[in-house]
């Protein structure tokens, strides 16, 4: 089980070496009769920690498309995801994001998949569930109508290195809050990661309280009345509302749909709109035409 992750670009899964993967089932390179050896060491550092192991090569199923000659990843150690990933229900991740970024340059799975012919256009969509209650979807090589209102509006790319795009502005009730001038579409970040000093002050804004440093809380009984909060990337503006930011955590208590994160220069600073605003809008990623398009998923 892997999460399909735009903001990485890189397949790994648990090796049978891995004393630090918990109970997550392991690949065990020794029962393929398609495996490749390779060898030479891999690591990879996420916003949550880094994980290492070695590189491998074997065939790749999408269901029962074969991906021939696929470079992966076996890990030896994850403890740097720590307890996300020793609870989590993910064994590994699978990025989507461009070679670019690729760890050593290696092929990443849905190039391949492209290359070798199994889908016809070079592009996926997701659909994510709305806070769990519908099934999610991840359209390879099309787009699905049924999952979106409306027209797709097409953004283009500011780089092909993740699916990053220009943010002309963010405002909350007609005022700016960054001054951040870029943004990337990120579906293996939960929450919307931004400047901490940013995050603080649309939680003070708000009214939120905090949980630690980075993260805060707020009365769920507040979500209508709080503010709509509008990003416009390339001319086109989206509109998050307190229910679309707010997450239930139970109790009447809310977590606020906002993390801080500081990427430095010259990367940053920029916005990972993650899963909280992916879930307000359908998400097509064009690699023939370096664009992403959106609209309000049904």
């Amino acid at each position: 089980m892997v999460i399909f992750d735009t903001g990485s670009s890189n397949l790994w899964v648990p090796s049978t070496n891995c004393s630090s993967c918990g109970s997550h089932p392991r690949y065990d390179h020794n029962t393929s009769s398609t495996y490749v050896r390779d060898g030479h060491k891999f690591e990879i550092m996420y916003g949550s920690g880094p994980v290492s192991g070695f590189w491998s090569n074997d065939t790749l199923w999408f269901g029962e498309y074969p991906v021939k000659d696929q470079p992966f990843a076996e890990i030896t150690d994850a403890q740097g995801l720590g307890l996300a990933y020793a609870i989590g229900k993910f064994d590994g991740i699978l990025g989507l994001a461009f070679r670019s970024i690729s760890i050593d340059h290696a092929i990443t799975p849905f190039e391949n998949l492209y290359r070798q012919g199994l889908v016809k256009q070079p592009i996926f969509s997701f659909y994510l569930s709305k806070q769990g209650d519908t099934d999610g979807e991840l359209i390879l090589g099309d787009v699905d109508k049924s999952k979106f209102t409306g027209d797709l509006q097409w953004i283009p790319l500011a780089s092909e290195t993740y699916w990053r795009v220009n943010l002309d502005s963010a405002t909350m009730s007609g005022f700016p809050i960054t001054a951040a001038k870029y943004a990337i579409l990120d579906t293996g970040t939960s929450l919307m990661a931004g400047p901490t000093a940013e995050v603080k002050s649309l939680a003070q804004a708000i009214g939120a309280s905090p949980l630690n440093d980075k993260q805060y809380l707020i009365d769920c009984n507040k979500r209508a009345t709080l503010p709509e909060i509008q990003w416009t990337m390339s001319g086109k503006t989206f509109t998050l509302n307190g229910f679309d930011y707010t997450i239930d955590a139970g109790a009447g208590v809310c977590l606020f749909g906002f993390i801080g994160l500081d990427v430095p220069a010259p990367s940053g600073p920029l916005w990972i709109l993650g899963d909280v605003f992916l879930r307000k809008y359908y998400s097509v990623y064009d690699l023939g035409n370096s664009r992403v398009g959106l609209a309000p998923a049904n």
